[in-house]
């Protein structure tokens, strides 16, 4: 709601575990609570899967009466969504050597041991050795898990809301230099945003960071769900964790990115190349490989986009 990310953990949205960003004093603050009965973004979305380790058994009941609202397919789609992101990181990585910052907001747990896709952050840094790389959640389980499992080597884990950006990118900055570009992963948290914090965030990252500064994004969409699924779906899940999504369109996350520039490269004997934003692909289709080509096109796949900040 994805490889760092699992998705959004209420993800630096506020949600179901808690809201509030770290201490001023420059320590770590304390996690924030949660209540064991209230399923989590985070949770639900490892649930889709059937991994009990990572997930509640609370957790696991919406996954499984989400799942059975859309007519199946979830556990598909969670899995392609963290290999998109894994191609999309490592893509820009290569790409775009110069940028060594990167900013995973919604980081969600880390991938469970055993899995075959990594973290993120160790995937760029079988590309980029000395990249600094920040993890961003809001909810207790994610933020515990992280600073146990992934700092260190480069990484840090950081609490922040996604809807408090400016503070956010202000902590931001003890770690990173937003005077250079970053690479910005929002996967599957944007979906929690209604359409003026989702177009106000773009806005900020605009504003705030360097021109040539790269945003990843998944945002889940109902664009193949049968009429009327869509208002049970977000009704639902909104009753059971407390965190509202919009599952907008192809068309509308294009619109949300519309002040944004294609992802451009140039691939050794051939012409350059580009990601357009016009018409944001399905996970299964952005950057396709071999293990992308055996997704089943009828799950209900998450959209994905890369794209360029021009500033403001």
């Amino acid at each position: 709601m994805i490889a760092d990310s699992t998705p959004s953990s209420a993800s630096a949205a506020p949600g179901s575990e808690g809201a509030s960003s770290e201490a001023r004093s420059g320590e770590p603050s304390p996690p924030p609570r949660f209540d064991p009965a209230m399923p989590g973004v985070a949770g639900v979305y490892n649930a889709f899967q059937g991994t009990e380790k990572d997930s509640l058994p609370a957790e696991r009941a919406v996954a499984a009466e989400l799942d059975e609202l859309i007519g199946g397919g979830l556990d598909e789609a969670r899995r392609e969504n963290r290999a998109a992101l894994a191609r999309m990181v490592s893509h820009v990585a290569r790409h775009r050597p110069k940028i060594r910052q990167w900013m995973d907001i919604g980081a969600g747990m880390p991938v469970p041991e055993g899995e075959k896709i990594s973290n993120l952050s160790a995937l760029v840094r079988e590309i980029q050795p000395d990249r600094l790389w920040l993890n961003v959640d809001i909810a207790a389980r994610p933020l515990v898990h992280g600073r146990a499992l992934l700092d260190g080597d480069g990484v840090t884990t950081l609490k922040g809301d996604l809807r408090q950006l400016e503070q956010l990118l202000a902590e931001a900055e003890r770690h990173l230099n937003l005077r250079k570009p970053v690479v910005v992963i929002l996967g599957a948290v944007l979906h929690f945003l209604n359409d003026d914090e989702a177009a106000r965030v773009i806005a900020v990252f605009r504003s705030r960071l360097a021109a040539g500064s790269v945003v990843i994004v998944t945002h889940a969409t109902g664009d193949s769900f049968p009429p009327g699924v869509v208002e049970k779906v977000t009704s639902h899940y909104e009753r059971r964790t407390r965190v509202q999504p919009y599952l907008r369109s192809g068309e509308q996350l294009a619109a949300l990115l519309a002040d944004c520039k294609p992802f451009k490269w140039h691939e050794p004997g051939s012409g350059p190349q580009e990601l357009p934003l016009k018409k944001v692909p399905l996970t299964f289709e952005m950057l396709p490989d071999e293990s992308s080509a055996l997704a089943d096109p009828s799950a209900p796949h998450a959209r994905a986009a890369i794209a360029v900040l021009r500033g403001s």
